[in-house]
This record gives structure tokens, C-alpha cells and sequence, in this order.
């Protein structure tokens, strides 16, 4: 058959010869590793196309066409297959596109990573400005300002002072409700240091740390109640500020708790109400 079709191929040789163009080499490469895929599971053959000279001299197209079925290799599909097809030529965009892409995406990376969030245009605490006559960043407060809220008139509340000095008496009437809070709050603030009791010898000073004074002293026992509200409020010696911690008014209650344990530790008979007096007697005899 093959003859009978080279024979009727050189008869028409006075004809000008009209080949079918060829596909292209990026082309091939395409439609064999699009053949590879459909084909890769199922393990059928691919079918590779490689021309002859007659498919190459004929002008007819069904000899062509007939000459082509004859030019098939049969290729099985293996994983190795896809490896040797043609490559996807110069002609190939996608790797264009991709370099493109990877290009636009650096560019806005790079200008999403600014520093505003870090070197912002603020001043810092002591910060020098020119934009002001005196230098300073920091403005000085305008007389009379009062922050909304912490309008603190009242000296002996908040101070523990009258006209400047400590003063010994309480800014609000003592009851047994504020000396229950007051024995709270000296055993969770103050026990660890000054003990239960007041002796200076808590737990803390029992593991090497330097213990405060008694305050059952003379010098303690005679000290105004506004002393001790100022060392809670601003600290004294080893002992920092409380002001953080306790309420002025739990200030003033463990104040007053501090006074009953100076109480209890130098209290006489005479000291004792008259009924309870009795009763203290009956039970010494």
C-alpha cells in the first residue's frame, strides 16, 4: 500500500507541491504533555506524530492524511514520558508572566513595609522641639486645670496633713466596719513585714530581710495617725509606696487598726469598759 501511495504521489509531480505546514515545535511539546496527562492514568499509549518524506512531498491532502497514519509511534505513557516530550519553546509566555508577577509582587511588599508604625512624628518624655519658644516638648500645666474625676479638695483625705503638717485625727468617724476592714487589709499589705501584731518580726524578716520598727516604740506610739497614712502613701525607708495598691480610705482604715493593735499591746485595767471589766476580773480569779 505504501508504494501503490508513492507511486501515485511522484505521477502528480508536475504539480507544484503544496506540504501541510508542520506544527511547531512548542506546539508539539503542548499537545503531547496535554496527551501525556489524559493518558498518564489509564497507561495508554501516546501517539507521537514524525513525518516521512512523502507526507512531506505529496500536495494531495487525503494521501497526506493517509501517509500520516502510517508515520504514528506508538509511546507508552510512563512517568518518564513527560520528561522527554519537546520542551514549550522560547515562543512560551507563562514563564514571561510568572517573572512579571514575582516582580509586581516585590514591588508592593516593598512599599507595604513602611515605618510609620515605628519611627512615628511624636515627641518622647524630655524630648528637645523647636517649635516651641522655651525648647521643651512637655508644656507646663495651665493654672487651674483639674483632671476630671480626681478633684481632690480635701487635704486630710488624700494627704494625711492639715495646712501642711500630719494631722492626728481621722477624716471620717472610725466604726467597728472600718476596723474590720483595716485588720484585712494590714494582714494581706502589711503582716508579711510588721507580723500580726505589729512587732516588725513577719514572715519576710524571718528569712533575712531588715525589719521594720515595732510599732508599739514610744516614738510610734506617740507619732500622729497622718504619719502613718504618709509613709503608706509615699513609702519611708525600705517600705515603698502602697498608693497603688490601697484606697485612701483602706489607708485611713489600716490607720486606725494600727492604732488598736498599739492599743492592745499597752493597755491597762483601767482601759477596759466597766462590764467587760467584770468579766475579765471573774475569769482571773
Amino acid at each position: 500500500m505504501l508504494k501503490d501511495l508513492w507511486k501515485s504521489a511522484a505521477a502528480e509531480g508536475n504539480q507544484p507541491l503544496h506540504p501541510r505546514p508542520l506544527p511547531t515545535k512548542g506546539e508539539r511539546g503542548e499537545s503531547l504533555r496535554a496527551f501525556h496527562k489524559s493518558t498518564k492514568r489509564t497507561g495508554a499509549p501516546i501517539r507521537i506524530w514524525s513525518p516521512c518524506p512523502p507526507c512531506l512531498a505529496s500536495s494531495n491532502t487525503e494521501i497526506t492524511e493517509n501517509l500520516s497514519d502510517l508515520c504514528v509511534k506508538s509511546v507508552p505513557a510512563t512517568e518518564g514520558t513527560e520528561k522527554n516530550l519537546p520542551s514549550r519553546g522560547s515562543t512560551s509566555r507563562v514563564p514571561r508572566v510568572t517573572s512579571w508577577l514575582f516582580v509586581a509582587l516585590c514591588g508592593i511588599f516593598l512599599f507595604a513595609c513602611r515605618l510609620d508604625m515605628h519611627i512615628q512624628p511624636k515627641y518622647v518624655p524630655y524630648d528637645a522641639s523647636t517649635f516651641f519658644a522655651d525648647g521643651r516638648s512637655e508644656r507646663p500645666e495651665v493654672p487651674g486645670t483639674v483632671a476630671h474625676g480626681h478633684l481632690r479638695t480635701d487635704e486630710l483625705l488624700y494627704t494625711g496633713k492639715l495646712n501642711g503638717e500630719p494631722a492626728d485625727v481621722f477624716p471620717f468617724p472610725i466604726t467597728r466596719q472600718n476596723l474590720e476592714r483595716g485588720r484585712e487589709r494590714y494582714n494581706i499589705y502589711c503582716s508579711p513585714c510588721h507580723d500580726y501584731t505589729g512587732s516588725g518580726n513577719g514572715l519576710v524578716v524571718q528569712r533575712g530581710f531588715p525589719p521594720p520598727p515595732s510599732y508599739h516604740i514610744d516614738r510610734l506610739v506617740k507619732a500622729p495617725a497622718g504619719h502613718f497614712f504618709d509613709v503608706m502613701t509615699n513609702g519611708f525607708g525600705m517600705m515603698y509606696s502602697y498608693a497603688s495598691r490601697v484606697t485612701p480610705e483602706d489607708r485611713w482604715a489600716i490607720v486606725a487598726y494600727i492604732r488598736a493593735l498599739q492599743l492592745s499591746q499597752n493597755a491597762t485595767l483601767e482601759d477596759v469598759p466597766a462590764k467587760a471589766r467584770e468579766h475579765l476580773t471573774e475569769q482571773a480569779k
